[in-house]
């Protein structure tokens, strides 16, 4: 095997949002053998940065849930995400139809929330340690790449809300990535696709690359990869979906998975 994808929230990391020393160990131990490790994120860049900052990572990054993909020296070597226009509908869509919900707007560089004191929005800044960039979509340009729209809802309405703003928009990438939280991205955009773009950039074969998830927002790698490996925090309609179970993240599921590989 050559090259890990990995999901952070609820796989990489654990639930004070860290890196266990033993996982770090294995996963410091396959890069210095060699091989790539991608932390493959529906956070901004920004938010994937400190984690690879705190514990000296050689890793490249997917970020955006497949929208932005940085090399091991930051380099961008991939962007696709929606229009303004389409995002613009989203939006105002969200906000006509799920008054409760809180949308977020993220690009390469920006991180743009409806409310700045939304708790929502408090909490998930305090989680990926950044800060958001605004309240004010003009300042996105009209050829600007929206990597991506957030809903953050409460548990009980997000699977009616899916369900509207899949009949509202076909032709978008709409999946859950949390209990409260929608991923919105453009049509095609996953982190199945750019785990493929990446190793086409690498000249990996798909069959040499090993992916861990939790989420329905990781199932496109999980099935793109030769080697997927499904959290024991995941939810059960996943779980029945795959044969290659670990551990929750809260107890080394991802090192637990990777010491047998190595």
């Amino acid at each position: 095997m050559r090259v890990i994808f990995t999901d952070m929230d609820g796989t990489l990391l654990n639930a004070e949002h860290r890196i266990s020393e033993r996982t770090e160990r294995a996963l410091k131990k396959w890069t210095e053998e060699g091989n790539h490790l991608v932390l493959s994120s529906s956070r901004g860049v920004s938010g994937i940065m400190p984690v690879i900052e705190r514990y000296h990572l050689d890793a490249a990054v997917i970020a955006l849930g497949g929208a932005v993909i940085l090399d091991h020296s930051r380099k961008l070597i991939y962007e696709r995400g929606m229009s303004r226009e389409e995002m613009q509908e989203v939006v105002q869509f969200a906000e006509a139809n799920f008054p409760d919900a809180t949308w977020n707007v993220y690009t390469a560089s920006h991180w743009i929330v409806e409310d700045l004191t939304d708790p929502r929005v408090v909490k998930e800044a305090s989680i990926v340690e950044v800060e958001p960039t605004g309240t004010d979509l003009s300042v996105l340009h009209e050829a600007v790449q929206i990597g991506k729209v957030l809903l953050i809802c409460a548990s009980d309405q997000i699977d009616s809300i899916e369900n509207a703003l899949k009949e509202q928009f076909p032709k978008l990438n709409i999946c859950k990535s949390a209990k409260t939280m929608l991923e919105v991205n453009a049509c095609g955009t996953s982190k199945g696709q750019a785990a493929e773009v990446y190793c086409k950039e690498n000249h990996f074969e798909l069959k040499e690359a090993i992916a861990f998830g939790d989420n329905f927002n990781d199932l496109s790698m999980l099935k793109t990869v030769g080697i997927p490996i499904l959290m024991g925090n995941a939810p059960e309609e996943l779980k029945k979906q795959f044969t290659r179970l670990t551990s929750d993240n809260n107890h080394d599921g991802l090192a637990e998975a990777l010491e047998k590989i190595l």
